[in-house]
């Protein structure tokens, strides 16, 4: 039986930084276990750098929670049972914890229902403020946007300063913590 969570042990789960330490995709492991170890030594010292900022940052323990995300739409013979513990076991020789794998495939279907449709089935559109709301569905397009993004600067006149066209993102009802999306689906 678990216990519930209080104030205090939901607290100590969050992290103070989240990296993502990597993104394989299919070729990526059809290249060997040479490969993903190359992909560790590479990224241990900036996970390293990381932790050590964080804890001069934080005079407690600082917490920083390590990601990988695998890209495995991929053939029959390369299952997670194979796929996973290779991955750990050259994370683990270059001393990277890795708290969170996550497998793109996991989230196409679960227990025989399909998790991306469930999705796809309820996204409801957000017209920015102002407009009359006729771009065209995201099943169309395949973008998912919550507000307007910032214009493309490859279409700017010439000579003229790429300072004066940029400005950021906006996003439609905005509060303290929401993020502005804008995606491929």
């Amino acid at each position: 039986m678990s216990r519930p969570l209080t104030r205090e042990s939901r607290r100590s789960l969050l992290s103070h930084l989240s990296m993502e330490v990597g993104h394989f995709y299919f070729e990526d492991f059809s290249r060997g276990s040479d490969h993903l170890r190359r992909q560790f030594a590479a990224v241990a010292p900036w996970v390293d750098a990381a932790q050590w900022i964080q804890a001069h940052r934080y005079l407690n323990a600082p917490r920083v929670s390590t990601c990988f995300l695998v890209d495995d739409y991929f053939a029959a013979n390369e299952s997670p049972a194979t796929v996973i513990p290779t991955l750990l076991g050259a994370a683990r020789e270059y001393g990277v914890e890795l708290d969170y794998l996550a497998r793109e495939a996991a989230c196409v279907e679960a227990d025989g229902v399909p998790l991306a449709r469930l999705v796809e089935e309820r996204i409801v559109a957000d017209p920015p403020p102002g407009t009359n709301g006729n771009r065209p569905p995201v099943l169309e397009t395949g973008w998912l946007s919550n507000g307007q993004r910032p214009p493309s600067s490859h279409d700017s006149p010439a000579m003229v300063p790429e300072e004066a066209l940029w400005r950021p993102p906006v996003e439609n009802a905005a509060c303290r913590h929401s993020v502005f999306v804008d995606v491929e689906l």
